[in-house]
């Protein structure tokens, strides 16, 4: 007979715990944190690179959860772009700079219907390509004063604005 696998919760003085339906007990899709070299924690939720394209979104308020298929997305794909760092921006939303290009990600919260947790969707149709001009070229320059976000690119110092539309 098969029998499902064990794991350890976490909770102090507490033995293996044996899960449910033989997966892993935070979901089939989910996978741990793993060690990266930089994330931000934005709106509850902490963004971190997924190797050079995929950046991933935890779930709100458990920084260690990310699901691979529904909170996470994939920039630059097919060229020789990468991942350089993720900023916050206006309305929730987060500039997810790359090398040679700058993506805008809206990562919607909706409340579920029984209102008890949130439901997060993102994707390619949340995903908005700003420029594929400019980039920037050093994480650690990218720096929110006033109203602007300024940026090192390989052509020099970029400031961007968010301006309302009436």
């Amino acid at each position: 007979t098969i029998t499902p696998p064990l794991y350890c919760d976490g909770t102090p003085g507490n033995d293996f715990v044996r899960t449910t339906a033989a997966i892993p007990h935070v979901g089939i899709s989910y996978r741990r944190l793993r060690s990266v070299g930089w994330a931000n924690y934005i709106n509850n939720r902490l963004i971190v690179p997924d190797g050079k394209q995929n950046v991933l979104i935890s779930d709100i308020l458990d920084p260690d959860v990310y699901d691979i298929y529904w909170q996470s997305f994939r920039v630059g794909v097919g060229g020789n772009d990468f991942v350089v760092g993720v900023h916050p921006w206006v309305e929730g939303k987060v500039l997810v700079f790359c090398r040679k290009s700058i993506w805008l990600a809206d990562i919607a919260q909706y409340p579920s219907p029984d209102g008890a947790s949130f439901t997060t969707e993102t994707g390619i149709s949340n995903l908005t390509l700003l420029t594929d001009e400019i980039g920037c070229s050093a994480r650690r320059s990218i720096t929110t004063a006033g109203s602007f976000i300024y940026f090192l690119s390989d052509s020099g110092d970029y400031q961007l604005e968010s301006r309302l539309d009436h």
